[in-house]
């Protein structure tokens, strides 16, 4: 009997070492490859320190889930090194193709947000908690030290600054850890919410790699969908699907699986009145709200529903349900600190103030939903479902709650005539609660089919048909690396990769630049030159610099000799500007200089004046 049940423990011990040494290989052969062809900063690229973070990362994530049964572990290890392995592989087959002369920043879809993701962890790694808006030069005049703070990119400062590894790759190990966190404790929300196990592997797989209808764009042309990335009418919208923000975006990520962490906690608290697992909760909230607060107010909004619930319900066992109120309570008040924080630095810091305000929009409502597509057909089964089932606790009926708060959040400002300026960054996590009621739907649809080879066949062309938008998503950013998004130039995006020109002056910039002075150049290299150099720049991100649009006809007024040599002078002291940085792209642009500056660096066609 000992023999027979040690073989199953065996057989998991052996396979979880396998795939973290596959893990291992992969992330390793990728960093010593980056490190052959990086810049001169990051060459001697430590690698022990990259094992050994991996190493433990992924150690402490599969043992992590000791709370399920055998085969649930087999599942969750399979679903996590395929959707590492989807978002990884895509990276690294960006550096094989590298141009020669060039240098790749390790970045795929649109360089300017996460430039700017970078440019705050580059802050944190320089011994700053306080971050200052370095996309734009009114900070080097600011009257009061900076007051925003961010958690998530401040840890990845502070791993980068200890162990010495370049800032991207750091980034890129917390996006994959948190991927990996995020799918593990969904799987445990699940538990909450269904008995079936089946109905929760299905849940796992539409959260992995499901995102809408966008490949049906071509016979739709006049639709918005938010899956689509090719759309000239509207910017996609990645944060409102699992995959995509575990693909691109690692503070995306981390905010959402710490959004799972709080109800799962909560839940598991109230379940066991346990004050441990409140802590947890309140730690994920507080934590949520600090990086991403946009999700704090979904989350909010759910929390106060279920508080008002719990109180009304149990009114008359007023004592018993203490515990309850008191739970969520701790977990509202956690996560309303960061808020009014927030809202504190909102009103006390312009630079924060100027760029909050930028309007993001969501699309129409319809669109918004059609952009879910097949996943949201079967939420709204899996919700009919929940309403007929006698059987069913509240707790599904949260699932629902959560998504009619987070549309009611997005959309009713705008209804009543005050649209939130941030408005469409509210709809993340709400992928989550349809991909779970998605699930029950189907297996609700698939209750009457006997064969099992049958629901396993349609459950995987749901699969497949929900997955489509997300692998040509992949397509296309592997499209935009091989022309270095040169067809997207017309909008101004970064490339993904720099010149060896450009990238050796943002190292000298970082070695010898004087922090208390602007960079000027093209918003092209300009976008990289904070997270590049701690740098501040003139010109380098259409929401984080001030009056972006003013400012852009300024420098090319200035770099096409359209700008007097006197006035020139004037306009570059007045905006604190102590470096023009001639690169490539500006190069391309014919830019001449209106006065003589002192070359203080020059190569591969790249020179960086000093202003005096």
């Amino acid at each position: 009997m000992s023999h027979q049940s040690s073989l199953p423990e065996k057989y998991f011990l052996r396979t979880v070492l396998l795939s973290v040494l596959l893990f291992i290989c992969l992330v390793s052969s990728w960093a010593i490859v980056s490190g052959a062809h990086s810049s001169p900063s990051s060459s001697g690229l430590p690698l022990a320190y990259f094992i050994a973070t991996l190493i433990i990362g992924f150690v402490a994530i599969f043992w992590a889930y000791h709370l399920f049964s055998l085969p649930e572990k087999y599942f969750l290890r399979i679903v996590i090194i395929v959707l590492l392995l989807v978002i990884s592989l895509p990276y690294l087959w960006a550096w094989i193709i590298t141009p020669q002369g060039f240098h790749y920043s390790g970045l795929l879809y649109n360089p300017d947000d996460q430039n700017v993701h970078l440019a705050w962890a580059r802050q944190a790694a320089e011994g700053h908690l306080a971050i200052s808006d370095a996309f734009t030069s009114e900070s080097l005049n600011a009257q009061s030290r900076p007051h925003f703070v961010n958690l998530y990119t401040w840890s990845i400062g502070a791993v980068a600054r200890v162990t010495h590894l370049p800032l991207v790759w750091v980034s890129h190990l917390f996006r994959l850890l948190f991927a990996a966190l995020a799918i593990i404790w969904f799987y445990r929300l699940c538990c909450h919410f269904t008995e079936e196990r089946r109905t929760r592997y299905m849940a796992v797989l539409f959260a992995a790699f499901s995102t809408g209808v966008g490949f049906l764009l071509p016979l739709f042309p006049g639709l918005i969908l938010v899956d689509r990335p090719d759309m000239a009418s509207f910017p996609m919208m990645p944060e409102a699907y699992i995959f995509t923000s575990a693909f691109i975006f690692g503070l995306n990520i981390a905010a959402l699986a710490l959004l799972v962490l709080v109800y799962e906690q909560l839940l598991r608290a109230l379940a066991t009145r346990s004050w441990k697992h409140v802590a947890v909760a309140a730690a994920a909230a507080f934590v949520v709200a600090n990086i991403h607060t946009y999700d704090a107010i979904p989350l909010l909004g759910v929390l106060v529903i279920w508080l008002i619930w719990k109180g009304v319900r149990y009114k008359s066992t007023f004592p018993k349900s203490t515990f309850s109120l008191g739970a969520i309570s701790l977990v509202i008040a956690s996560a309303v600190l960061p808020v009014v924080y927030q809202w504190w630095v909102f009103q006390n810091d312009t630079q924060f103030r100027l760029k909050a305000v930028t309007y993001t929009p969501a699309p129409a409502l319809l669109e918004m939903l059609l952009s879910y597509g097949l996943v949201l057909l079967l939420a709204v089964a899996g919700t009919i479902w929940i309403c007929r089932n006698r059987r069913a606790t509240y707790r599904p009926f949260l699932l629902a709650t959560w998504v009619v708060v987070t549309f009611a959040a997005i959309y009713l400002p705008r209804w009543l005539g005050h649209p939130l300026s941030f408005e469409r960054k509210m709809i993340e996590g709400v992928h989550w609660p349809l991909c779970l009621l998605a699930a029950m739907g189907l297996s609700w649809a698939l209750g009457k089919v006997k064969s099992r080879q049958v629901k396993n066949g349609i459950a995987g062309a749901v699969l497949i048909i929900c997955s489509i938008s997300s692998f040509q998503f992949i397509g296309w950013c592997l499209g935009n690396a091989q022309d270095n998004n040169s067809s997207r130039a017309n909008v101004l995006m970064p490339p993904l990769y720099l010149s060896a020109g450009d990238q050796a002056a943002m190292d000298y910039l970082r070695e010898q630049g004087n922090r208390g002075k602007a960079v000027l150049c093209l918003t092209f290299a300009g976008n990289y030159v904070p997270g590049q150099s701690g740098m501040t720049v003139y010109l380098g991100h259409w929401a984080e610099t001030v009056d972006y649009k003013e400012k852009l006809s300024q420098t090319l007024r200035f770099m096409t000799g359209k700008m007097p040599a006197d006035e020139a002078r004037q306009w570059l002291h007045q905006n604190h500007i102590g470096y023009v940085l001639m690169g490539s792209y500006e190069n391309q642009l014919g830019a001449t200089l209106p006065l003589p500056l002192e070359s203080v660096f020059s190569d591969a066609g790249t020179v960086v004046y000093e202003v005096k």
